[in-house]
Formats: structure tokens, sequence, C-alpha cells
């Protein structure tokens, strides 16, 4: 017993930890130089410090603000945006809306006419207030490019940390060491009401927005064969269609591997003709119509492709017309519940998975008065919104 509390309480503490962590991605700086006709030599300098910079802060990482680089965004998630470095307001703004993320740290690196004159101002964007929600001017004359970046490193934590947490400077220790007095905040923090911390956020939500959720239409068309049932000998099936709407709820995304569920909400449609070798009922059309709701759950790769399993019920009606030797006329019209499952393939055509293409085979089985199990094999096409 006393293993399970041990073990709970542990898991509690990691998730609170987590809940107050603030993500701020980094891009590189913007150079400006007063020299123009050293503009190769200073740019590089500038690439060069806005690396180090990068290593420096996400080295200084803690429980209280992650920094991370954003250029392995788009690689990560195969975007067609990006703008690094972020020049302005406009281009955090798309940043933001195209990756989900909060904060975007970017700015300016000024390079005087002598080479160990350096100044930056360096700011924070929030997808929250959509503005500038901080922004730190630091200047000084160094003796190289990484003395500056660490130095630099250092004032923008220690400001962070003040501005975001609620720190005094003193309690915020240089090259991304942990002090004593910071954890015994952290702790007595955690138990307070999450407001607190939200509040020194200026009303930034830093609890995890929910999984992505898109909205798609779902197209298809393909053939079917009949195992059982009271006509399997009677009819030649022609043709199967199946239209409706999905939504895709991504619940992993990492680089290379994303999870997803997918609910559909389904009209089926088939249509068979008499078969030609049938020699007792003459002139059938067969139509079933079948409402079905589904929960694919699809498993995608480096989003390009993937392969997907589901299942569900459905409730199917049948028309049935024929006439037999006696010239008699009928039409059959038996409605039952079913179930069935799937499987199948899925391309996308395009980097932001809005369009769509796969294949997806379908067995089916109704609960008519003689159990009746078919096979579909559809193409399909997926258009996202």
């Amino acid at each position: 017993m006393r293993r399970k509390i041990t073990l709970y309480s542990i898991i509690l503490l990691f998730l609170i930890s987590n809940l107050y962590s603030i993500d701020i991605h980094i891009s590189k700086l913007q150079g400006f130089y007063k020299a123009r006709s050293e503009a190769d030599v200073l740019s590089k300098k500038v690439e060069f410090i806005s690396t180090q910079l990068k290593k420096e802060l996400i080295r200084q990482s803690s429980d209280i603000i992650t920094y991370i680089d954003i250029s392995g965004l788009a690689k990560q998630r195969r975007k067609e945006y990006d703008a690094e470095p972020v020049t302005d307001t406009l281009d955090a703004l798309a940043i933001c809306f195209f990756y989900n993320i909060d904060f975007v740290l970017f700015g300016d690196l000024y390079l005087g006419g002598d080479e160990d004159q350096y100044k930056s101002q360096i700011k924070i964007y929030s997808k929250k207030t959509g503005d500038i929600v901080h922004t730190i001017e630091y200047s000084k004359t160094v003796e190289n490019d990484i003395t500056y970046a660490k130095e630099l490193a250092n004032a923008i934590n220690q400001e962070l940390m003040v501005k975001f947490a609620g720190y005094s400077e003193d309690d915020v220790i240089a090259e991304g060491k942990e002090d004593k007095r910071i954890l015994d905040k952290l702790k007595d923090n955690k138990t307070n009401d999450s407001t607190e911390i939200s509040d020194r956020i200026e009303g930034v939500d830093t609890i995890p927005e929910p999984g992505e959720r898109i909205f798609g239409f779902y197209l298809s068309l393909g053939y079917y064969f009949q195992f059982s049932g009271e006509w399997k000998d009677s009819i030649m099936p022609s043709v199967t269609l199946e239209q409706g709407v999905n939504w895709s709820i991504r619940l992993v995304d990492n680089e290379f591997f994303d999870f997803y569920i997918r609910p559909f909400i389904l009209v089926d449609y088939s249509f068979s003709v008499q078969d030609p070798y049938n020699t007792y009922h003459r002139y059938i059309h067969y139509h079933s119509l079948a409402f079905k709701v589904n929960l694919d759950c699809l498993f995608e790769f480096n989003d390009i492709f993937g392969f997907f399993i589901g299942f569900g019920p459905h409730y199917r009606f049948d028309i049935i017309d024929y006439r037999t030797y006696s010239n008699s006329f009928y039409t059959d019209i038996p409605y039952a519940l079913g179930l069935c499952v799937n499987a199948g393939v899925e391309f996308n055509l395009n980097k932001e998975g809005s369009f769509k293409i796969g294949l997806n085979s379908i067995f089916d089985i109704t609960f008519f008065d003689s159990l009746y199990t078919d096979l579909k094999v559809l193409s399909y096409v997926i258009f996202k919104i």
C-alpha cells in the first residue's frame, strides 16, 4: 500500500511540475551592421552568436521555462512555412499559427564599427495576447562572440524568470544553476491555486491545448463481394459508394510518427443487378443503404503515409425488386443492425495533410433473419478544412 501511495505521489508531483512550465521557441537574430563593406563577415558573426545564444538558453532551461530551438519545427512537422529569422510580429504570428506554439523569442543584433561593440534588442511574442509581451535591451563591449552570447543568454533568462515566474533577480542564478531559494518558492507555488502563476504571465494560459482536431469530407468508390445472405446466388454486385464526414484528432505528434483517432459519420450505398446465370428470379434490382458510425485508429509516418484499423455499428436497409416465372412482382425491404471492421492504407498528397487518398477494405456483418456478410474494397479521398 505504501509503495502505491509513493508511486502516485511521484506521478502527481511530475504532472504538477509540468503544468506550469512555459515553452519559449527561439529564433535566429536579425543582423544590422554599421560597416557595410564587411557585411559577409558580420553576417557570419550574427549567425554564430545566434547559434551560441540558442545553446546557452537551452542549457538554462528549467522546470519554470523551457527554451526550444525554433529551427527544428519545420523539419519535425513538415510544414511549408519556415520564416527564420523571425523579424517582426507578423512573422511571429505566422509561426505561432502554423506550429501551434505560445511564445516566440526573436530580436535584432547590432554590430558597431568596432568588432567588440554589440547591442541587442530581444522581444517575446505571445500568441495569447497577439503582441510583444516583453522587450529586453542589452549592450556590452566584450572580448569575443561566445562571451557575448553567454552573457546575453544569462540576461534574457534572468529577466524572463522575473517576468513570468515572479522571482527577484537575486533568486535567479547565472549559468543556469538551480538555487535552493528557487526550488523552495517553486514548491510553495505548487500548493497555491493555478491562477496565481497565470496572472503573472499577463493572462497567458500555459495549460497545453488539446490535440489538433481537423474536420474533413470523405468520398469513396469501389466494389463489393457478397459471402452469405438470401440473395447471394441471385445477384451480381455492381458498385458501392461510401460518403460522409470525419474528424481527425491527433493524440501523438513527433518527428517520425503521429497517432490519430478519427470518428466518421457515413452513408453507404451499394447496387447490384441480376446474376445472368440465375434461372429463377428475373429483373432483379438490389439496392442497399446503410447509415454508419465508425472509429478509425490511424498510425501515420513522416506525415506521408499511414495505415489504419477501425470498427463501428451500422443500420441497413435493403430494397429488392424481382419477378418470378409466374410474373409475380415483389419488393422486399428488410432492415437490421450490423457491425463492420475495416483496415487500409493512406497517403498525404501535400505537406499540410489537407488532401489524402487511400484504400479501405471493409468487412460487414448484418443481422437479417439469415446472416448477411460482405467485403467492400474502396478507394477514397479525404478533403480537410
